[in-house]
């Protein structure tokens, strides 16, 4: 971590802020019947393994967690470029997304649930919208060419609240 006081303060809030959304999560799932373990810190794409003992099924599960007051499009954890978006979105997104909205209550927390195609799909519409805007400052081949974080708008992950079955499907 940076010496700077205030950019580790940030840092360790966002990891923070990251551990709360996983196991609200984790909690969320364990009350539905799912049987839930949380990955070790750092594992590559993956923080939950969820059983579902009742078919006897397991899935790894990315979380997301983010506040509305703070982030109108909450990151996926994936850079591209123009050229490699969907070979990196293949070869990156596999596990389904919970993406969780945290609020000051943490009780009105809010789950946005998308199989790995639809995250695919959307980071990558999200992608082509932004890189159409004309508000930008340099050229869009030069953007074209710069790894971008991918991200989906709070307004497209509204269809998915609390679509919980979006786990199992691929």
């Amino acid at each position: 971590m940076s010496g700077d006081p205030s950019v580790r303060s940030k840092q360790v809030l966002k990891i923070l802020m990251s551990m709360v959304g996983e196991y609200i999560v984790a909690a969320y799932l364990c009350s539905m019947g799912y049987l839930v373990a949380i990955t070790p810190r750092g594992m590559p794409r993956v923080d939950l393994i969820v059983h579902d003992l009742a078919n006897g099924r397991s899935r790894l599960v990315q979380v997301k967690a983010f506040s509305r007051r703070e982030n109108r499009c909450p990151l996926i954890g994936v850079e591209a470029t123009f050229e490699n978006i969907d070979e990196i979105l293949r070869e990156k997104v596999v596990y389904p997304y919970i993406f969780v909205e945290l609020g000051q209550d943490l009780r009105k927390a809010r789950f946005y649930i998308l199989a790995p195609g639809d995250v695919r799909r959307l980071a990558k519409e999200t992608y082509m919208e932004w890189l159409e805007r004309k508000s930008h400052k340099k050229p869009i081949e030069e953007l074209k060419k710069t790894r971008q974080p991918l991200c989906i708008p709070i307004d497209k992950l509204e269809a998915y609240e609390d679509k919980w079955d979006n786990i199992w499907k691929e």
